[in-house]
């Protein structure tokens, strides 16, 4: 037994020894590996005519970038984790323009496109990603003429809804089956709290469902009084909470002005006040930017929202309210770069809170022959907008 004892420290040894004379099979490579993502070069932003921004916190965001000018529409995704210090081109959802962005955390995340299908029909399609924006599956489309209104909002990786010309649209499996609810070609925009709870504006009206879309009902229209203001008029609303809601409608362009309404919920709808106004009713208190076209209505928290116009000026023209509307203080003028602003368009905006945001401005510029050179400048800010600093280019 002793010696049996003695034999296994040596034979343990041994083993050691002739292990180290085999060695593994040789790994095929792996040629399925994705390659690591091509930082963004300035140069291909030249001729962009608009784009979708949405930052999910201080550090991950995404812009989708068009370019539909004398060309075929088509746009490019970039991304960035790290708050805009440097940015990356993931693929695109197809050779389509991107509408709209929605992302509900660093892997999941939908994109709005439309692309020419002949016959004076654009293609409209729902697009998934799973992977943060690396590669996209289609998961809803539809040819239309006139493409209408479009937006889609995600409550989570599964719980969405779209707005997709005169289709309103949810989802409760992170999009693998659409189901079409309630009449869309009267909604110009929507905002959910939960996957039941919703409102649109519309139609000279405010809506709120209660069975996530299928069935609404009115909670306010727009006065007799000034109706013949609004006949055409384009609504949009957001809530920052349950209760907590924002709402514009802007009117007819007469005389280079076009009749606005800002108003403000703080029960869910129940009761709506007309805080701002121009050239409808007694109430003018709205910003002195009558004729300007606005590009952005952001509400970010209860009291405050940002407005933002792109007038014939040089620079983009940027408001904003902490007192519901009652009040607006003016943060660019449109004359001066004097927040940070380049000339140019807004092209989006996207905020994360009552202070941090950023910018996406496309920048009006001409080639040697005189021919629009548009690109794209992204700015942050971390003051509510009162001063921009560059992040792109």
């Amino acid at each position: 037994m002793r010696n049996l004892l003695k034999l296994i420290p040596v034979a343990f040894l041994a083993l050691i020894l002739l292990s180290g004379c085999f060695k593994p099979a040789p790994q095929p490579p792996n040629t399925n590996v994705v390659p690591p993502p091509a930082r963004v070069d300035p140069a291909i932003m030249t001729g962009a005519s608009n784009v979708a921004l949405r930052f999910l916190n201080s550090s991950l965001g995404w812009a989708a970038v068009n370019f539909e000018a004398g060309q075929t529409p088509h746009g490019i995704v970039i991304h960035t984790s790290d708050g805009g210090a440097t940015w990356v081109k993931l693929n695109a959802p197809g050779l389509a323009a991107i509408r709209d962005l929605a992302f509900t955390d660093a892997t999941h995340g939908w994109a709005l496109t439309a692309a020419d299908a002949g016959n004076n029909k654009m293609r409209l399609a729902i697009m998934a990603t799973g992977d943060g924006g690396q590669t996209w599956a289609q998961q809803w489309q539809q040819d239309l003429q006139q493409p209408g209104r479009h937006q889609e909002q995600f409550l989570n990786a599964k719980e969405g809804f779209a707005l997709v010309g005169g289709s309103f649209l949810a989802t409760v499996d992170g999009g693998a089956t659409w189901v079409q609810r309630g009449a869309g070609q009267s909604l110009d925009s929507f905002s959910f709290s939960d996957r039941l709870t919703g409102w649109a504006a519309g139609a000279n009206a405010i809506w709120h469902t209660a069975d996530g879309g299928v069935t609404w009902a009115k909670q306010w229209t727009v006065p007799d009084q000034i109706k013949g203001e609004f006949a055409y008029s384009a609504g949009v609303i957001s809530f920052v909470s349950p209760t907590s809601g924002w709402a514009l409608f802007s009117g007819d362009a007469a005389m280079q002005q076009t009749a606005k309404l800002v108003l403000y919920t703080s029960d869910g709808g129940k009761t709506w006040s007309v805080t701002s106004a121009f050239g409808a009713g007694s109430l003018n208190n709205f910003p002195d930017a009558p004729h300007y076209t606005m590009d952005r209505f952001l509400p970010l928290s209860a009291t405050t929202t940002l407005l933002a116009a792109s007038p014939p000026t040089d620079y983009p023209v940027l408001y904003r309210t902490a007192d519901h509307g009652v009040h607006w203080e003016a943060l660019s003028d449109g004359m001066s770069s004097r927040p940070g602003l380049p000339k140019g368009t807004w092209g989006d905006l996207s905020f994360t809170g009552d202070s941090e945001g950023w910018a996406a401005v496309i920048t009006q510029a001409k080639d040697q022959a005189g021919n629009p050179d548009n690109t794209v400048a992204l700015l942050q800010t971390q003051d509510g907008g009162k001063t921009w600093t560059p992040r792109f280019p």
